[in-house]
């Protein structure tokens, strides 16, 4: 960092008061992802597929389907962790049940699911918070942020001072341009 310069470090939950979503709908916090999602037009979407995830909870949780956005708050952090745990441990012992591709499906639901819900919740104008704070800001500040979503991200990127390709302070091998 350079002197003079100031961190900015974003908790978790940082974003959940931006309203500049098409949706209408806030960013979800670790406890209220299921409702959140519930709320989107996407939950019903017969191709964003949850059925694998629902499954999961309602076999260890014991919540049923038509119950989870009311009754299941927990963080979604800790599930998703929990549901790779377990297939870390049947990759680990080499299972093949029926059991270990419901785990895996499930898993790989939960990758997707996760990005859709946030794809249509930030994918609106920039961040008015984000961006009258950017303002004030030099060009040696640094952000950090512990954010799921690419809200502020999108706040700098809307300045045309800095760009996702090399913002980030460290080299990418590689870089995704639409092709």
């Amino acid at each position: 960092m350079t002197k003079g310069s100031t961190v900015y470090l974003f908790g978790a939950g940082a974003s959940y008061g931006y309203s500049g979503s098409r949706t209408g709908v806030n960013p979800p916090l670790a406890t209220n992802y299921f409702s959140t999602f519930y709320r989107l037009l996407i939950s019903q979407d017969l191709e964003v597929k949850i059925g694998a995830i629902v499954n999961f909870i309602r076999d260890t949780k014991g919540i049923a389907p038509d119950a989870l956005p009311e009754e299941f708050n927990e963080d979604i952090e800790k599930l998703f962790s929990e549901l790779h745990e377990q297939l870390e441990t049947s990759i680990a012992n080499g299972d093949k049940s029926v059991e270990f591709f419901t785990v895996a499906k499930a898993y790989d639901q939960f990758v997707f699911w996760f990005c859709h819900v946030l794809n249509e919740i930030q994918n609106g104008e920039p961040c008015e918070i984000y961006s009258s704070l950017i303002s004030q800001t030099g060009p040696n500040d640094t952000f950090l942020t512990l954010n799921w979503d690419t809200i502020l991200d999108r706040s700098l990127a809307a300045t045309g001072k800095w760009h996702p390709d090399d913002g980030y302070g460290i080299p990418f091998f590689k870089l995704f341009e639409d092709h």
